[in-house]
């Protein structure tokens, strides 16, 4: 009998929800019957342990990225991640995939080590705090704003350098791939992030609420303080926005909320359960999305997923998801004000609200399904 593959992917860590982690994780779930898949990870919660029992977890036991304690020991991390690969190496044949920043940098220089492993990375997005001086400067601690912006210009050579030692690189978008070809010089295959359909249940348009839903990390580059404003910029005083999610911005869009004296109009949901949120998702009439240059855009995929048509800017990854004036809205360059004025032409016509919302799951299940994404990674795999 032929021994499976092992697919050791390399990710940060698996403690908070987040895009990328999800991605590897229904990816491999979906693999589970063809190789034998294992995660390395800083740290790996319980719970993710419980929800993909068909995955072997194999956590470091260090302090996650987010820790200058991480940093400071950047090489002994990278040395006990290489300990961790070899282990499955001398088992049998492996494949190398690693996820997003800095787990691309602990994975891809195994190649050094051992030239006959294929790797493979996915990447989201060349990183933020690297190659975009916005993102660092968005760093709140001082210190560590500092050593970002004094650090980025080595660690972006180191960063180009690594990326040579991948066998093939895979994007999320079109506009992840345009990008990557800028920085990295090199092209990518995409493969789209998927969605359970089975967590995600459109209504009867009946029974959707009367309010507007953005879901997401609370950053600063979310942009949603240009939703609460367009919400105090409405006409109709009735429609509600609801904010899933949880970050540093809470307290600041709270404060905002308040200012603009539509607090009773303005919730924010944090620590729901995903039925919870599936639910949010159903029920809402409309979900937008601020962010711009977003590499994918997950969000409103699910809100699509669940009948409800989106509206984003018209930039990065979701031009990709909406067909504008087809399944949702795009808004070149928004502001509060266009926003606002989009979403109370919809909140007087919502035939159109209704129209749109019947058309977004056809995209949804024919491009963006995990089914249809791992049937695509398997081939390249192949």
């Amino acid at each position: 009998m032929k021994t499976k593959t092992t697919l050791v992917f390399v990710h940060p860590h698996f403690t908070v929800p987040g895009g990328a982690g999800k991605m590897i994780l229904e990816l491999g779930k979906r693999l589970s019957n063809d190789y034998k898949i294992v995660m390395i990870a800083q740290s790996v919660n319980d719970e993710y342990r419980k929800n993909y029992p068909e995955i072997t977890f194999d956590d470091l036991g260090g302090p996650i990225t987010d820790s200058f304690r991480f940093w400071l020991q950047l090489s002994r991390w990278r040395k006990r991640t290489h300990l961790a690969i070899d282990k499955y190496y001398k088992q049998g044949h492996i494949e190398l995939i690693s996820s997003v920043f800095p787990s691309n940098w602990l994975a891809l220089s195994y190649k050094k080590k051992r030239p006959d492993v294929k790797t493979f990375w996915f990447c989201q997005e060349p990183s933020a705090f690297i190659h975009i001086k916005k993102w660092r400067n968005a760093i709140q601690s001082p210190i560590k704003r500092f050593i970002a912006n004094t650090m980025a210009p080595m660690f972006a050579v180191y960063d180009k350098k690594i990326t040579r030692f991948a066998n093939t690189i895979f994007s999320n978008s079109e506009f992840s791939r345009r990008n990557i070809g800028q920085v990295y010089g090199r092209d990518s295959i995409i493969v789209y992030p998927g969605i359970d359909s089975k967590k995600f249940h459109p209504v009867d348009f009946g029974a959707k609420e009367n309010y507007i839903l953005t879901v997401g990390r609370l950053s600063k580059f979310k942009n949603i303080n240009t939703l609460v404003t367009a919400i105090s910029e409405l006409k109709n005083k009735e429609v509600k926005l609801k904010i899933v999610g949880d970050g540093e911005e809470k307290s600041s869009l709270i404060k905002l909320a308040r200012e603009l004296k539509i607090s009773s109009r303005v919730e924010i949901l944090s620590g729901l359960s995903d039925s919870q949120v599936a639910d949010a998702y159903a029920k809402a009439k409309v979900f937008v999305l601020c962010s711009k240059e977003e590499p994918f855009g997950m969000v409103p995929v699910e809100a699509m997923a669940s009948g409800t048509m989106a509206i984003a800017d018209n930039s990065g990854g979701p031009k990709e998801i909406i067909d504008n004036e087809v399944n949702g809205i795009l808004i070149d360059h928004m502001t509060s004000g266009k926003l606002a004025g989009v979403l109370d032409d919809l909140f007087a016509n919502q035939d159109k609200i209704k129209l749109f919302s019947s058309k977004t799951k056809e995209k949804v299940d024919r491009l963006f399904d995990w089914s249809v994404s791992a049937k695509k990674l398997k081939q390249i795999l192949k």
